[in-house]
């Protein structure tokens, strides 16, 4: 479909713009479709239109989102490449994409690089990190990364304190779940129950 598009804009002599080709980036993200907002970036930089910090960022979140953490990688180098500096949506896309894929190592490595950089490190930054730990049941690391997160001047929210008790109910620590919400209801978070 974006290809069709763009060949429209061709066909009517219209020369496409980084507006268009973002345009059609963001749409293939919204539906999910990594591999599509991958091939829109690629006819982007073989064109006279180019990529900006948002259109990187596009991709490197649909990679995110669709666990494609090589590639999303790949778009980080691109991005810096094209002279282009990374932001903390750049450097949480890629830690978020190695989460996903069960990966806490890379995704640690992630945001090292991230604050080797002096990008500072955001909640989401933080929440990834706990998510994935969650993920692979490694609740000891999950309350490492919601220390350290408590230790800067980033305050954990509902989602940071849920993934740490999710964290502990996935390795079978129902009393250290019970710990982490009663220190959740103590910091004034309010727990949510999904629907």
């Amino acid at each position: 479909a974006a290809a069709r598009c763009l060949s429209r804009m061709r066909t009517a002599r219209l020369q496409p713009r980084a507006l268009h080709y973002n345009t059609l980036l963001k749409a293939h993200a919204q539906v999910g479709d990594a591999k599509g907002a991958e091939g829109v970036l690629r006819r982007m930089t073989s064109a006279e239109a180019a990529p900006d910090a948002s259109s990187y960022n596009t991709v490197l979140n649909a990679c995110a989102r669709a666990g494609r953490a090589e590639a999303a990688e790949r778009w980080l180098q691109q991005m810096r490449a094209a002279a282009l500096r990374p932001c903390a949506t750049s450097f949480n896309s890629v830690a978020n994409a190695y989460a996903r894929a069960g990966r806490i190592e890379e995704a640690l490595a992630a945001v090292r690089e991230m604050v080797a950089t002096g990008v500072e490190r955001t909640v989401v930054t933080y929440n990834c990190l706990i998510n994935a730990c969650a993920k692979g049941a490694q609740a000891g690391a999950a309350a490492t990364c919601l220390g350290m997160m408590s230790s800067s001047a980033l305050q954990p929210d509902v989602v940071s304190y849920g993934s740490v008790v999710d964290a502990f109910a996935r390795a079978s620590d129902a009393e250290g779940a019970l710990r982490w919400l009663s220190a959740m209801e103590a910091a004034g978070v309010e727990p949510s129950v999904a629907p």
